[in-house]
């Protein structure tokens, strides 16, 4: 039995051209641990990406 390589289904960006066109990405919840891994990987990628988060006190930490 036979084992097909996976295809590559995800389609990187290549040229500043293409980048423009797709325009930017917001991600709220940046600060966290996936919104923060999910900028990072979308960097990586050459995606322009704006985060937001609301860094406040809300949570007592005692």
């Amino acid at each position: 039995m036979e084992i097909e390589p996976k295809r590559d289904a995800k389609k990187r960006i290549q040229t500043r051209e293409d980048r423009d066109k797709m325009g930017k990405i917001l991600i709220t919840g940046a600060a966290g641990f996936i919104g923060f891994h999910l900028a990072q990987r979308l960097l990586s990628r050459g995606e322009q990406v704006i985060g937001i988060d609301n860094l406040n006190d809300y949570y007592d930490p005692n």
